[in-house]
């Protein structure tokens, strides 16, 4: 009788498990919907970065500072595509709401099967999960704070394998799960398509004369060239630029 009157109790319990799973799917499936409507428009317009939702930026700087903001498009009345430097692709609802495509991909490129995410998006890392500094792994902390002791770590995320971690210099490190040291990030580096070091004594005569005239205090300056495009990054007193040229010379972006 207990049994049976305490089944009767956990029911509604059940359904509503039920409920939330099928409503988990259903939120999952409309995402995917609005992420081939937005990944396969042909109605989009190019904007900044600033113009993104501020949810949409408090995502990318938390999950993807590894990296930097390459092109940002809005599809109206659906939402915005974010590409990122390293070949990820981010996308949001009119909100800024983060959409995920959780399936295998949706397009095939000129190289196979692509995820709407990106060539080289891991659907099990994703994009990696925020942590916080003083949760990092003992080794991380004591590696930062021996080889970078006048710089606070500013930002960490787990991928599954391997720990990033931004410190005030800045520069980016990559640590294993363990805590031990990998290398430094390249800003410029992307998935798929290298980025070929330019020595910047090279660099195009106009290009060397904007950041000459423009940030006259950069240090650590490096470029490389990727198809139609020249990288162009260092760093300054406020941080971290990335500048990108076409192959005339002519500014087409400028991001932290």
């Amino acid at each position: 009788m207990k049994k049976n009157l305490l089944m009767w109790m956990l029911l509604p319990l059940l359904g509503l498990g039920v409920l939330a799973c099928n409503k988990t799917d259903e939120t999952a499936a409309a995402d995917e919907a609005v992420i081939e409507e937005i990944a396969l428009s042909a109605m989009r317009e190019e904007v900044s970065p600033a113009a993104l939702p501020a949810e949409a930026v408090t995502f990318v700087e938390e999950n993807l500072f590894e990296t930097y903001v390459e092109t940002v498009y809005r599809i109206p009345n659906l939402g915005y595509e974010i590409r990122m430097g390293n070949g990820t692709t981010v996308f949001c609802n009119e909100r800024g709401r983060i959409l995920e495509y959780v399936r295998e991909h949706l397009t095939t490129g000129p190289l196979g099967p692509e995820h709407p995410h990106g060539p080289c998006f891991d659907r099990i890392r994703r994009f990696g999960r925020p942590v916080r500094p003083a949760a990092l792994p003992q080794p991380i902390q004591d590696y930062v704070a021996a080889n970078y002791p006048d710089n606070a770590i500013r930002r960490a995320k787990f991928n599954g394998s391997n720990y990033f971690v931004l410190v005030n210099a800045p520069v980016v490190l990559q640590f294993d799960a363990d805590g031990n040291f990998i290398g430094e990030v390249d800003v410029l580096e992307h998935c798929r398509f290298p980025c070929r070091p330019q020595e910047v004594s090279e660099l195009p005569e106009v290009i060397s004369a904007y950041v000459t005239e423009n940030f006259p205090e950069a240090e650590n300056l490096r470029a490389c060239r990727r198809p139609n495009l020249v990288l162009v990054a260092f760093t300054n007193g406020e941080g971290r630029v990335v500048l990108g040229f076409d192959n005339n010379g002519n500014l087409l972006f400028q991001r932290p």
